[in-house]
């Protein structure tokens, strides 16, 4: 037996099972990669949204049922609905997504464990957005 292979046995033999999650959760609280991962989830569901908000321009004051989203196209409204007429909308929903992932790697500079912890919820958030884009008549 090699000593790398001794090394890697003797290693094998003191890992405690049951710690083998509680570092799978430490790990996943505070790494970079699954911050960056969920920003991409973010900004890819954002971007879908955005993509549905110019197809369906020409029926969007019908179909959108977010009452905020609602008064920001009402404030667009007076010269019709179009695609022309949806830059206010647009830019504050590409505002929204780049200060929501600009803040959470804000607040990975101070507590990276938080930023992961909101990345994730909001991540969620998305998901459930996703589904009701995707699914709702």
């Amino acid at each position: 037996m090699s000593n790398a292979t001794g090394q890697w046995d003797a290693d094998w033999n003191n890992v405690d099972i049951l710690q083998m999650p509680k570092n799978w959760a430490r790990w996943i609280e505070t790494s970079p990669t699954i911050l960056a991962l969920l920003a991409i989830w973010i900004g890819l569901v954002s971007a879908y949204d955005i993509y549905l908000t110019i197809k369906f321009a020409d029926s969007l004051a019908y179909l959108e049922q977010n009452p905020v989203a609602r008064g920001i196209l009402n404030l667009d409204s007076i010269h019709g609905m179009g695609v022309e007429h949806l830059a206010r909308f647009i830019g504050m929903k590409c505002g929204g997504t780049v200060l929501s992932i600009g803040a959470l790697f804000m607040i990975s500079h101070w507590k990276h464990h938080l930023a992961n912890l909101a990345a994730g919820g909001v991540a969620l958030v998305q998901l459930g957005v996703l589904a009701f884009l995707s699914f709702a008549n």
